[in-house]
């Protein structure tokens, strides 16, 4: 498994462990880079630039019911 993810890493289809928690981490705490309420993740594939993801899932990210639906799922097996 290290090599297949050395060999993506190379390839520009994947990122370090490191790489991926720096992302969460400039999401959660940088407010002028990164807009609250948004879905931010990568532009294109797997890494790389951080976007909007409403381009990519606008039946789900761009519609406020189906994002109700899916709190009310999740808070349904977490009580």
């Amino acid at each position: 498994m290290n090599t297949a993810m050395w060999v993506m890493q190379l390839l520009g289809k994947a990122h370090s462990v490191d790489v991926g928690a720096k992302r969460y981490v400039d999401v959660l705490l940088n407010d002028d880079s990164f807009t609250s309420g948004i879905w931010w993740g990568s532009e294109k594939g797997l890494t790389g630039k951080l976007a909007n993801q409403v381009t990519h899932w606008p039946e789900i990210i761009g519609k406020e019911f189906a994002q109700d639906n899916a709190n009310a799922v999740i808070h349904n097996f977490i009580k």
